[in-house]
């Protein structure tokens, strides 16, 4: 077997005869050391806004995949408004909120955001970065209050709850007790891995 790094600190071997806790270690080492380390290495750069944005909108649909062992293959929209809603859950709380203004600034968050990114190399017309609180905030269409029309964030606040909720989720994965977690992760990971071939 060609050994070949896999993460910042573990090369192939890692994985050779893991644990659960193995490929726990090789995923956190990866997302932080590869993303989102870089992502708030960015915080001091007034221009690096887009740039670190870009690095930490992956996180949210690929989280969905983690938290419920499944393939967001065709369900790529859906998989990304579960994801921000478990980083950003205040989001269901805002004053003003209801269910047709919530769905809408998910949408403008996928649709703005995260295809704007990923399809056009930059936001679309409703995503403006903008410091200040809350961190993500909703400028609705005054005469119904149901559509987003444009979305502020905050881009370092936004960074620092992903890399806080990042840490939060790893530490529920190293809990034993976490038995349906873990088992999802899991099923999650052989999606990348191909069927895991855990040690007990």
């Amino acid at each position: 077997m060609r050994i070949q790094k896999i993460s910042p600190k573990y090369f192939s071997t890692k994985l050779s005869d893991p644990k659960l806790e193995d490929y726990i270690d090789v995923y956190e080492d990866q997302v932080q050391g590869w993303f989102l380390d870089f992502a708030k290495q960015m915080h001091s750069n007034e221009h690096a806004g887009f740039a670190a944005l870009q690095i930490v909108f992956s996180y949210f649909e690929a989280h969905s995949v983690n938290i419920t062992g499944e393939d967001s293959r065709g369900k790529s929209e859906s998989f990304f408004k579960r994801g921000v809603l478990s980083v950003f859950p205040e989001l269901t709380s805002y004053s003003g909120m209801n269910e047709v203004l919530l769905d809408s600034t998910l949408s403008a968050l996928y649709q703005d955001g995260r295809c704007g990114f990923f399809h056009s190399g930059i936001t679309r017309r409703r995503f403006v970065i903008s410091d200040g609180d809350p961190i993500i905030r909703i400028g609705a269409d005054p005469e119904t209050g149901t559509l987003a029309i444009q979305i502020f964030i905050d881009r370092r606040k936004f960074i620092d709850r992903i890399f806080e909720h990042f840490r939060q989720y790893i530490s529920r994965l190293r809990d034993p007790s976490e038995v349906e977690l873990r088992s999802r992760f899991a099923a999650a990971q052989s999606l990348l891995h191909g069927e895991l071939r855990i040690h007990r």
